[in-house]
């Protein structure tokens, strides 16, 4: 069954200047979520049942697109897992696989917080026309 036909993605609001866009269910049930300020994506997030049929690339799409509409220029990031048991490396690879298959790059940096989960990344945000 093709899930995308039966979703909806939309902006949920802002909260002291922080932006949500949600994943619905046909059932309106929050099934992934994002929330970024200005031009800096902090989480996104989809539920592991929905995973692997595209809704994350949607959501990041959409995300991307208000942000464009707030005046970014470019998307930038910080990918790491968010569990961190033996399998936070095989989790980081597929993050960073998802960001990089997105358009993303890595940016230059250490970042002291977990050095080897972690990593700062972003994509310029390009207008269409």
């Amino acid at each position: 069954m093709n899930k995308q036909k039966d979703i909806s993605i939309q902006k949920a609001g802002s909260i002291n200047h922080t932006n949500f866009v949600t994943v619905r269910n046909r059932d309106n049930k929050i099934i992934g979520c994002a929330r970024y300020r200005n031009c800096h994506l902090y989480n996104l997030f989809i539920d592991q049942q929905y995973r692997s049929q595209g809704l994350g690339s949607l959501l990041l799409t959409e995300v991307e697109s208000e942000m464009k509409k707030g005046g970014c220029t470019k998307c930038s990031l910080i990918a790491f897992p968010t569990e961190f048991d033996a399998s936070a490396i095989e989790t980081k690879n597929r993050l960073h696989q998802f960001y990089l298959k997105n358009g993303y790059d890595y940016t230059w940096g250490v970042l002291h917080l977990l050095p080897t989960l972690s990593c700062k990344m972003y994509k310029p945000l390009k207008n269409e026309g």
